[in-house]
C-alpha cells in the first residue's frame, strides 16, 4: 500500500460502513466515488461481490475444504482453506464457480416425508437402486438425491415412473403428463404400429418413444421397392406427416422417380 499514488489505477477491495466490499480503481475514489452497492449499481447483473451478500454467510467452509474447490481459471481442485477464502473473497455474486452450502435454517428446511409428494415415492423401485426408506425419511425437499417416482393418473400403460429430485418433481410433476416424455399408450408404435414398422434402422431409435405427432424428421423404408434395380424405397418425413396426413411412400406414390 506504501508504493500506490493517489493517481494510481490499481483496482483494491474496499468495504464502506455499511459492510459492503466492493472493487472500485484508487484514483476513482480520491475522486469522490464511493460504494457502488450502496449507489445502486452493485446489486444487478454480477457486479456485487459475494462476500457483501446475505449468501456468504450460509458458505459450507469445512463441506468446501472436504470436497474442493476447482480454482476459476486453471480449473485446479484445491483443498486448502486459505486459498478457497482467497477465491470466494474474488467472487461475484453471479459467480458459476461451485461452492457448498449449508441449510440457514440449519437443517430445519422441510422433510420429504412431510410432503404430499411423498406418497409419489416408489419405494420397491428406490430400494432395487440402493436406496432405503429410512435414508429417504431424512431427505429434504430441497435435496440432490434423485428418487423412483410414479404418478397416480391411470391410463392405458403401466403406471408413469420417472428418476428424478424431489424439487424437479415440486417444480415439473409428472413427466409423462406435462407431454415432456411419450407415454407408450400415446406413441408411434403404439397409435400407429403399420407407420411405426417402417422407420428406417439408421433412425436408432425406439418408436415407443416418439409422439405420433412430433415434427422431427426420420427416414422411412417402404416395404416395396423399385421393380427395376431392386432397391428400397427411403425417404425423409416427420412422424406428424405420416400420421395426420396420412402420407406414405413417396416413390409408390409416383411423387418421386
Amino acid at each position: 500500500m506504501n508504493t500506490l499514488t493517489l493517481g494510481s489505477t490499481r483496482k483494491l477491495h474496499f468495504k464502506c460502513p455499511s459492510g459492503h466490499v466492493y472493487g472500485a480503481v484508487v484514483s476513482n475514489r480520491v475522486s469522490g466515488s464511493g460504494c457502488n452497492i450502496c449507489a445502486g449499481h452493485g446489486i444487478r447483473g454480477t457486479a456485487a461481490l459475494l462476500v457483501s451478500t446475505s449468501l456468504y454467510k450460509e458458505i459450507d467452509w469445512i463441506a468446501c475444504v472436504r470436497n474442493g474447490i476447482h480454482t476459476p481459471r486453471s480449473g485446479v481442485l484445491t483443498f486448502d482453506l486459505d486459498l478457497i477464502k482467497g477465491i470466494v473473497y474474488k467472487l461475484t455474486a453471479g459467480s458459476n464457480v461451485k461452492l457448498y452450502w449449508r441449510c440457514k435454517d440449519e437443517g430445519k428446511c422441510g422433510l420429504l416425508k412431510d410432503d404430499p409428494i411423498y406418497t409419489a415415492v416408489d419405494f420397491e423401485r428406490c430400494k432395487a437402486k440402493g436406496i432405503t426408506r429410512e435414508f429417504i425419511d431424512t431427505l429434504t425437499l430441497g435435496s440432490a438425491q434423485k428418487l423412483v417416482w410414479k404418478c397416480s393418473t391411470t391410463c392405458l400403460c403401466p403406471e408413469h415412473e420417472w428418476f428424478t429430485r424431489a424439487s424437479e418433481h415440486q417444480r415439473y410433476g409428472c413427466p409423462y403428463c406435462s407431454k415432456r416424455y411419450v407415454c407408450p399408450c400415446s406413441s408411434l408404435q403404439a397409435l400407429f404400429p403399420h407407420v411405426a414398422a417402417q422407420l428406417h434402422p439408421c433412425n436408432n431409435v425406439d418408436p415407443r418413444t416418439i409422439a405420433s405427432g412430433s415434427p422431427q424428421l426420420y427416414k422411412w423404408i417402404c416395404t416395396y421397392g423399385c421393380d427395376e434395380c431392386d432397391s428400397p424405397h427411403v425417404w425423409t418425413a416427420s412422424a406428424g406427416n405420416r400420421t395426420s396426413g396420412g402420407s406414405g411412400c413417396p416413390w409408390c406414390a409416383g411423387k418421386k422417380w
